[in-house]
């Protein structure tokens, strides 16, 4: 079966910018990846966008963190 590409969006300019990270990491931390294709969607906190490569490492969670972000 041919995985499904999923974009998840998080971040913002709202003041559930923290949250928002939070629950994109639960998300991620709970995806089948063997079925999915997750690309993340960066929102930072002055309305930009940053894609986010998302790399599933066997045995540990997956974490956004700001060095990985890249303009668009």
């Amino acid at each position: 079966m041919r995985k499904k590409t999923i974009c998840i969006i998080f971040g913002g300019i709202s003041v559930e910018h923290e949250v928002s990270i939070i629950s994109a990491n639960s998300i991620l931390n709970n995806i089948d990846f063997k079925n999915y294709r997750p690309i993340g969607l960066y929102l930072t906190k002055k309305g930009g966008f940053r894609y986010c490569k998302i790399i599933n490492k066997s045995g540990k969670k997956t974490i956004f963190t700001s060095g990985i972000f890249n303009k668009f």
